[in-house]
Formats: C-alpha cells, structure tokens, sequence
C-alpha cells in the first residue's frame, strides 16, 4: 500500500526522515447515547446522540543517517507535534469526488518514542491526538451553500444540500446594500424548525451586516455582539430549506450568503 500524505501544522510527516506507517482515524467510537430508562418496564427511551471527542492514533518511524542525526529529528519532531490546536490534514478520497485532504484541528495528548539498543539511525514512534472542537474532520476549504442578492420582497426563500457525514454548523451573513424601514430580519431553517430574530432600533441602515454563527454560537450586527430572539438554526446534512423575512420595510436590497465546513464522522 502506498505512503498517505500526513501533514501536521503544514509540515509532512512523511519524509525521508520521518515515515507515517499507521492512521487510525476513520473510527468512531467516540459517539454517546442519552437513553431515558423507563419506569417499571424493559428498555428504555432514545433521547439524543452526542460524540465525544475524538482520538486519532499515528504510527511509525524517525531515521538518519547517524545516531546524532537522528537525536535531531527526534528534538525536532517532539517540538513540531507539541504545537497545540495545529491542523492534522490526511490523504483522503482523492479521485472519488471528494476533498483532497481530511482535516482535523487536534492537540497532541501522547508522543511515544521506542529506542532499541541495537537501532542506532531509527528509532519507533506513537503519536496521540485529540480532536476536540467540533470532534470531527473538516474540507480544507468552506463550501457555499447560499450566495444570492435580493430585494424588496417580505419573505425570501432558498434552499441548499448539504454535505458531509454530519450536521454541519454554517455562517449566515445578511448585508443591506440599500434599506429603508426594516427593523427587524428573521432566519427559519423549515427543515428543522429553528429560527433566529435579530432587531435594531430604530431601523437598519446601509451596510448593516448581520452575521449567525451557528458553530460558535455568536450573533453579530457589525462586528459587534448583538441581541437575538429565538435560537440558532440547526441543520442537516442533505436538503435545508430557509426563509428570511425582512419587518415593517419599505424597501432594501441585501445579499444573503450561507458557508460552512463540511463535517465527517
């Protein structure tokens, strides 16, 4: 089997020097399951699923051509893979359609090292990471669900599919390029339910920019935290099917634009 690109904070782990012989990072086993159990009765209620994070385990060898050689590349390797909350990319689906690389923001938890006596230019390593936030792989790159300009219309539909293995978690900006009235903008994902109502008094201006960010949980009107009614939109891998409504205008024209990172289990 051929070598798989390992890169660790931009630089290769799979080098002359430094070889990547084992990944272990498609499990999951890491999943957590709220079941209620039931009074007086056999089984119990499903509630939620949840995923802890996730570990990601790599294996393999450091080599010289000299004993103190080697000590260097050790020196350097343990200093390159104690960089917290660094970006593991892996070798992934390559010619399926898919992103090039898998990727994961990790800290490292373990690096093991295993000299034998006899083994003066190599030497066995282990390496341990933790993938916390969010506990999944990502693209290298954000896909755009929704780039649309509109104006002057109460409610607007759009609608986009999705990708990945998991719920993904998008950014939502609306920027008014031109406005007069509005004073308040709801987003409703009808696919799940959610909705979020942000409000300004007395009335949006040219170039208000609202932004959601449903992975961090913030709300922003210009850069600037802002109040919100409601709750973040939730969404799901496959169709999303949204409405923004636009209160008490008289006119405005906007641009409304959805991107997220696709998530992998």
């Amino acid at each position: 089997m051929a070598r798989v690109q390992t890169n660790y904070d931009g630089v290769s782990l799979q080098t002359a020097t430094i070889i990547t012989q084992e990944l272990q990072h498609e499990s999951m086993d890491s999943k957590t399951l709220d079941i209620q159990r039931l009074a007086n009765r056999d089984g119990g209620k499903f509630l939620a699923a949840t995923f802890a994070p996730k570990s990601i385990r790599l294996k393999g060898q450091i080599r010289d051509s000299s004993m103190a050689l080697l000590e260097d590349e050790i020196d350097a390797f343990k200093q390159l893979l104690n960089r917290q909350g660094k970006h593991l990319d892996i070798d992934y689906g390559t010619g399926t359609g898919k992103a090039e690389y898998r990727r994961y923001t990790v800290n490292s938890s373990r690096i093991t090292l295993l000299r034998r006596h006899f083994n003066h230019t190599f030497i066995d390593w282990e390496a341990e990471f933790i993938v916390a936030d969010p506990p999944f792989g990502t693209d290298l790159d954000t896909t755009t669900g929704v780039s649309e300009s509109i104006e002057s219309t109460s409610t607007q539909a759009f609608s986009f599919i999705a990708g990945g293995t998991y719920r993904p978690n998008p950014k939502i900006s609306i920027t008014f390029t031109e406005v007069a009235g509005v004073d308040g903008v709801t987003v409703r994902n009808t696919s799940t339910g959610d909705f979020i109502r942000v409000r300004k008094t007395p009335e949006y201006q040219n170039n208000d920019v609202i932004e959601i960010d449903t992975q961090l949980f913030t709300c922003t009107l210009n850069s600037v935290a802002t109040a919100y009614d409601g709750i973040f939109p939730s969404f799901v891998v496959g169709g999303n099917d949204l409405r923004v409504s636009f209160e008490d205008g008289v006119h405005y024209k906007a641009v409304v634009k959805i991107w997220y990172y696709p998530l992998y289990l």
